[in-house]
């Protein structure tokens, strides 16, 4: 037996569910375009920290994740993470450092930087 088709009413109600959905998607599209997210605030704060290195070229971060970032606002975020890199010695060390990010109107700011 064929299914039986949607009624005008069961029509209606799909349609009013799909158009809250893609404003749902739309939603959350712009607040990530407006307040940036997780990762993205990981990749600018280890930025911040490799330009402060004594040898940069020898950072080495462990592997991205995001459970290092604390969001504290729409954003504003917080990275607490490690790096291995070469002292003045040439020793690897591992550094621990705390980075707060902020995404501004045109690129993140590193608000506060400390390696200890």
């Amino acid at each position: 037996m064929p299914p039986r088709p949607f009624s005008a009413r069961e029509r209606a109600a799909a349609e009013q569910a799909d158009q809250q959905r893609r404003q749902q998607v739309a939603a959350a599209r712009a607040q990530l375009e407006r307040c940036g997210d997780e990762i993205e605030a990981l990749t600018y704060a280890r930025e911040a920290v490799t330009q402060r290195l004594l040898a940069p070229s020898t950072a080495d971060f462990p592997w991205a994740n995001d459970e290092h970032v604390e969001v504290l606002a729409c954003g504003r975020f917080r990275v607490r993470e490690y790096v291995d890199a070469q002292n003045g010695f040439g020793a690897m060390v591992r550094q621990q450092f705390a980075v707060t990010m902020r995404k501004g109107s045109d690129a993140w700011h590193a608000e506060d930087v400390s390696i200890w």
